[in-house]
């Protein structure tokens, strides 16, 4: 059973924690220094011990039916649920440990990589829905995620990563922080579908390279395309989001 999304306050105090760990490297300190912030205030607020000023915006805006949009990404619908438990059947290794928290887990659409495009994922493309632990490091401040399981006979990506094995990406993240990072890509004029690859940017004159590649480089090389060229200056037509977490097959290992 899925609740409905969550109001603007909460929405807002993800997105901090979410910007916190990703441009800050989770410290506080840092991101009240930007901010130019009382660090105990900001500490807070993050936690969700909100002031009558954020309480009061938060009621105004959900009023209003308004939502977080990340700078340079148009209105799109946040993909994952939060979760409600209905009989929920505990493993025999929790059993004594009581039931775990609904609201410390997300549900997360799994899709294949055909169907992982960028927009609305149809009900048709949904293969499933996976349980996300809120609290993992890797996960926490991420809230509009898509789980992708790799394809049969895709194998561009070993050792890294497998046929059959699922990535978690957040498509609220399309920034490249450093070389090399996994994304979920599209090619050049792909509104659907995408492929799991490294990606890098590359600066020459007045032009951006972005260049796809594999860990399995002797059976696909890398790809090279134009920003301006080929995702009209746009890297939200390149990148669908960044991969956050894989969960693997260990048996065939």
């Amino acid at each position: 059973m899925l609740r409905s999304a969550m109001g603007f306050s909460e929405e807002l105090i993800q997105q901090l924690n979410r910007a916190l760990e990703i441009k800050f490297d989770g410290v506080q300190r840092k991101m009240a220094e930007a901010a130019g912030w009382d660090p105990t205030g900001l500490g807070r607020v993050l936690k969700g011990k909100r002031t009558t000023w954020l309480d009061t915006m938060g009621r105004l805006a959900d009023a209003a039916g308004l939502k977080i949009v990340l700078s340079g990404e148009g209105p799109k619908p946040d993909l994952t649920r939060d979760v409600c438990w209905v009989d929920a059947t505990i493993v025999p290794a929790g059993e004594k440990a009581g039931r775990p928290e609904a609201e410390d887990y997300f549900a997360v659409p799994l899709v294949g990589e055909a169907g992982a495009g960028p927009g609305v994922v149809s009900e048709d493309a949904v293969k499933s829905w996976i349980l996300v632990y809120k609290n993992q490091r890797a996960i926490k401040g991420h809230t509009d995620m898509l789980a992708v399981e790799i394809e049969r006979r895709s194998t561009s990506m070993v050792p890294t990563l497998h046929p059959r094995d699922i990535v978690l990406v957040d498509r609220n993240d399309i920034e490249i922080t450093k070389p090399g990072g996994i994304y979920l890509v599209r090619e050049p004029g792909q509104t659907g579908g995408g492929k799991v690859k490294r990606v890098q940017l590359t600066k020459r004159k007045d032009e951006t390279l972005v260049v796809y590649y594999s860990d399995n480089q002797e059976e696909n090389p890398p790809e090279v395309y134009s920003l301006q060229a080929d995702f009209n200056d746009r890297l939200s037509d390149a990148i669908i989001g960044r991969v956050v977490w894989a969960w693997s097959d260990m048996t065939r290992k």
